[in-house]
């Protein structure tokens, strides 16, 4: 990746305008012209243009998104920004771009080349800002995704990048089996494309160089504990392993790779004492980090850096590493950050500098603590996520898989004739009874856990009065075999100008089919359940009322507070046991929609369920 140059002429931002605000709902790939496709095309293949060449795509893809007002090419064009932010060192502003990529993404599900665009800037930024743990997840998904696409030439490459991840865990050991069963798979598939051998090499190289890089750690490991011979050992195989990487670096034609492997090179030379051949080999990779950018050029820096304190000119060390030592407080913290911090200090100790040695001692300690905090808050949230997804596994069993056997059961009794002898009767009620309960129980599970995945982003608006209708239309056979009519009634405000609120109709309908059964359940046969549709303040008001057994302790209306769907309906009367996972829903739905939901009696007797939806900004 070589040469400088800026986008769109001063600014950094290539982005003529932006069109990643609002809800997102699906949308079917747009139909792209053939500059559109092409530039799309290199943009897939963007680590292999030099800096020149991904400065002119971005503004190409940023022209076209203006041209056609396209959130698709924008997006695009935000990755090829995204990459040129990483090559300047600016990983935190890649890492904003990589979120406005997710949301565009979300809009297109059929399309995984944007979702592929998005987790590769992403994990770029998060290698770049030192944040292992979090590049490491972004990697298996990276991984995942490529192995549902059958690309196996990516599944090699991820594979290697989440060892080298793994290495900088302190989990060597494991990485090194990570890059042998990559290395085995390597060898197991037919290459039939060029760009295909290309990225081969590629990430051949980067294999050979990390096993090479964790044979100098392991060196240097058995050096301060004077084992000479184990560290002679890791070495020569440190050497054979960086010999291979450069020749596979030089096929693929990479320069921040093959400037890596002559990297990995001098580490070794500095090691064995042969510190002219280290100067020499860390020359050769300097050149070479010139062609491919800011980054490589610093760790090149810091390598070369030891080198002179090996050799006892700590000042010169002092020179190359001159622009760590005025880094501000707010620069984003690395592994090269940290690796060049801790080559200052020896600089500054064998200088005797040591009140700059010690500010950067208390420096580079705060980074760590820092980096060892975001680790673990980061291992918490990966714990936490793994115990939700074994839970809710669990918990899509009770929801799901059991709704099968028991709506069969429901329609083996369905089909059974009407049996004479009155027991038996009433042991077929019975078991109609639990197994109807039971399917309305998994039924609610489910719909908790869907809930839990509703977005905002993918609301639309919600015609109110036509959702209330629908809703009493379909629960209208169940009420008629329950003998109890349902009274609708829609104020003609309410009516007239078609009453609207932003949200999920399925789950609006799912709320209010919960609460229309609840009502159901316990009215009594030949009384009326009320249903109204009207305004009250900033919101639209639907209230249910029956003339059941009512809620226990239900004065006048209260709100419902999270968590008490499950003991709201205290209406167990007459043998009918309950159960509250409806109203868990109802809350839940409710909630999500910035919504309230109220309880109270119906007077003379029976319950009243209040559901408030905000009205949109034209109707308030």
């Amino acid at each position: 990746n070589g040469g400088q140059g800026g986008v769109a002429g001063a600014g950094m931002n290539p982005l003529p305008f932006d069109a990643g605000a609002g809800a997102r709902s699906p949308q079917p790939l747009p139909a792209l012209s053939p500059e559109a496709r092409e530039c799309i095309a290199a943009a897939q293949r963007m680590s292999w243009i030099e800096m020149d060449g991904i400065v002119r795509l971005a503004q190409s893809l940023g022209r076209l998104a203006q041209e056609t007002g396209s959130d698709y090419l924008l997006a695009w064009a935000r990755g090829v920004h995204a990459h040129l932010c990483i090559l300047r060192e600016q990983p935190q502003e890649a890492l904003e771009l990589a979120d406005q990529i997710a949301h565009t993404a979300a809009a297109y599900p059929a399309d995984t080349d944007l979702v592929w665009l998005e987790l590769r800037c992403r994990a770029r930024a998060l290698d770049r800002l030192g944040r292992c743990a979090e590049m490491m997840m972004v990697q298996l998904q990276i991984l995942s995704l490529a192995r549902r696409r059958g690309d196996v030439v990516t599944e090699i490459g991820r594979m290697i990048a989440i060892g080298a991840a793994l290495t900088q865990l302190g989990q060597a050991d494991l990485a090194i089996t990570t890059w042998e069963q990559a290395d085995e798979l390597r060898a197991d598939i037919p290459i039939d494309r060029a760009n295909d051998l290309q990225r081969l090499e590629t990430y051949r190289a980067c294999l050979h160089n990390n096993l090479a890089t964790v044979y100098v750690d392991r060196a240097e490991l058995c050096l301060s504990r004077s084992d000479g011979a184990a560290a002679a050992r890791h070495l020569a195989q440190a050497a054979v392993q960086a010999r291979l990487a450069r020749g596979h670096a030089k096929q693929a034609g990479m320069a921040d790779t093959l400037a890596a492997t002559w990297d990995t090179s001098a580490d070794c030379f500095l090691l064995q004492g042969r510190l002219r051949r280290a100067r020499s080999t860390i020359r050769v990779a300097q050149q070479l980090a010139q062609l491919a950018g800011p980054h490589s050029v610093s760790m090149m820096q810091v390598t070369a850096a030891r080198i002179e304190i090996a050799a006892g000119q700590p000042e010169r060390a002092l020179q190359l590493l001159s622009a760590f030592s005025s880094l501000p407080d707010d620069a984003p913290t690395g592994l090269v950050v940290i690796a060049a911090l801790q080559t200052l200090i020896r600089a500054h100790e064998d200088c005797g500098h040591w009140e700059q040695a010690y500010r950067t001692q208390t420096r580079l300690m705060a980074m760590k603590q820092d980096l060892m905090s975001q680790y673990a808050q980061q291992r918490h949230v990966l714990v936490q996520r793994q115990l939700a997804g074994e839970r809710d596994d669990a918990m899509r069993f009770l929801g799901h898989d059991l709704r099968s056997p028991l709506s069969s059961i429901l329609s083996g009794i369905d089909l059974l004739p009407e049996p004479q002898d009155p027991a038996l009767r009433q042991t077929l009620q019975q078991v109609r009874h639990c197994a109807d309960r039971a399917l309305r129980i998994s039924a609610g599970v489910l719909g908790h856990l869907q809930s839990a995945q509703l977005d905002e982003r993918s609301f639309a608006p919600v015609n109110l009065p036509a959702l209330v209708d629908d809703v009493c239309a379909e629960v209208e056979p169940a009420a008629r075999s329950r003998q109890i009519r349902i009274a609708l009634r829609i104020d003609p405000l309410a009516d007239r100008c078609n009453a609207h609120t932003a949200g999920s109709h399925e789950f609006l309908h799912r709320a209010l089919i919960n609460v229309m059964d609840n009502a159901l359940r316990h009215a009594p046969p030949g009384s009326e359940v009320n249903v109204a549709l009207r305004p009250g303040g900033r919101y639209w008001r639907i209230a249910v009322a029956d003339s059941g057994p009512g809620f226990n302790g239900a004065a006048g209306m209260s709100s419902v507070a999270p968590g008490l769907g499950v003991v709201l309906d205290a209406r167990a009367q007459a043998g009918n046991s309950v159960h509250g996972l409806g109203l868990r829903l109802v809350h839940e739905v409710m909630e999500r929609h910035h919504g309230i939901v109220r309880i109270g009696r119906n007077e003379p007797h029976g319950a009243l369920v209040e559901l408030l939806l905000p009205m949109t900004p034209g109707e308030a």
